[in-house]
């Protein structure tokens, strides 16, 4: 999409993406986001992931083309706030938060013995 979030495909927003701006401390993201709250108990019900995209520069001009990748935010003590840091101090382009569980498919890996295949 080049920088251009605007054109989200309506694809996206019937399986439950909301697509939004977020402006913190002087920078710009656009944000992608699950958002089903089908019990209305102010919890998403099913996180599918978040995607935020850097909009705003560095003094220099540079967004870093990176992207900052948290493969398990809520089972792995600590990865999403440390990933934040991360792409808030490195200027990186995206950020990219996964809504699965590590243990969301119990087959044995088969290159890590005692672990799982989503591991």
């Amino acid at each position: 999409m080049n920088g251009n979030c605007a054109n989200l495909p309506q694809s996206l927003i019937n399986e439950g993406y909301i697509l939004g701006t977020l402006t913190e401390a002087s920078k710009t993201y656009f944000v992608l986001a699950t958002f089903q709250d089908n019990d209305s108990d102010g919890i998403i019900d099913s996180p599918l992931g978040t995607v935020i995209v850097n909009q705003t520069p560095d003094p220099d001009g540079k967004i870093k083309d990176i992207s900052i990748d948290i493969p398990h935010p809520l089972h792995d003590s600590l990865t999403g706030e440390q990933g934040i840091a991360i792409f808030k101090g490195t200027n990186a382009r995206s950020l990219v938060l996964s809504g699965g569980h590590r243990k969301m498919n119990a087959a044995a890996s088969t290159c890590q013995g005692k672990l799982f295949e989503t591991s």
